[in-house]
């Protein structure tokens, strides 16, 4: 018990200590990459203004944006480098240190543990988001970082560049509201698992299927349809799709929460603010 809290702020803080644990195991790896791409490749990025060639450790890469200008071609190649690090980072972090167990979190032991607490439901979904809202956190300040060095060496702009680093945390959002709005419904531990894995798929395979009906789309809300996938910094803005699919995910977090009711019986019978019969 921490002074001064309430019962329900302590019983919050209990459950995210618990459902937070090991949210931090393998973060080193995110940050170490974060300094390779940021000190060496990004820096390691010129111009050739005699050839109009971008240059990346003095080596010419005359097959890389060939006829676009010089801002946009140097955009394009640290788009391409962040492209390879989401791919990176959702593999040595976010899928085995928040996506697995944000899914293990709705198996029967984890479950039972909860209804011996006396907390609610409800507190338990709010509690079991530190997995998700923590990490999206870190990952959008790195990424923000990350533009605004490049923005500020290159003499970029700022605005693309923000809406490439983006893409990993709108894409951890809406993958982890899609697993928090379906854990309960899964019963198994092999379900568990491949919810995590296809909720990871489905911002990916929305930009496919946008690729494919995009000919056919008219209206505005065509810049806005959601999805985040790397390697596309060349299709044209991301910002409005990345800031789509991120709300999206705010959506299925929120309703993963209010649709969460009901209360549970304290199993020895200590005096709280709720209980039920």
């Amino acid at each position: 018990m921490i002074p001064g809290l309430t019962q329900r702020s302590n019983r919050l803080v209990a459950l995210v200590s618990v459902f937070g644990y090991g949210v931090t195991r393998r973060l080193i790896w995110v940050l170490l990459l974060w300094a390779i791409g940021v000190g060496l490749l990004t820096f390691g990025v010129s111009w050739d203004e005699g050839s109009s060639m971008v240059v990346l450790f003095g080596t010419s890469l005359p097959g890389f944006g060939t006829g676009r200008s010089r801002d946009t071609t140097v955009t394009l190649l640290l788009a391409e480098f962040f492209s390879w690090a989401w791919l990176i980072a959702i593999g040595v972090y976010v899928l085995p240190s928040v996506m697995l167990p944000l899914a293990g979190s709705y198996s029967v032991s984890a479950t039972l543990w909860a209804r011996l607490t006396p907390a609610t439901p409800r507190e338990v979904a709010v509690a079991r988001l530190v997995r998700v809202l923590g990490p999206t956190a870190v990952l959008a300040v790195l990424g923000a970082v990350w533009a605004m060095a490049c923005a500020a060496y290159h003499n970029l702009s700022m605005e693309a560049l923000l809406a490439q680093a983006g893409g990993l945390p709108a894409h951890l959002f809406c993958s982890a509201g899609v697993v928090a709005v379906l854990g309960s419904y899964l019963r198994t531990d092999l379900g568990r698992t491949l919810s995590a894995f296809l909720a990871l798929l489905l911002p990916v395979a929305s930009f496919l299927l946008f690729v494919t009906l995009a000919f056919r789309m008219e209206g505005g809300w065509k810049p806005w349809w959601p999805y985040a996938c790397p390697f596309v910094g060349g299709v044209g803005d991301q910002g409005p799709h990345f800031a789509s699919i991120a709300a999206v995910g705010g959506l299925l977090l929120t309703l993963s929460v209010v649709c969460r009711t009901g209360r549970v019986h304290y199993p020895l019978r200590v005096p709280c603010e709720e209980t039920s019969s």
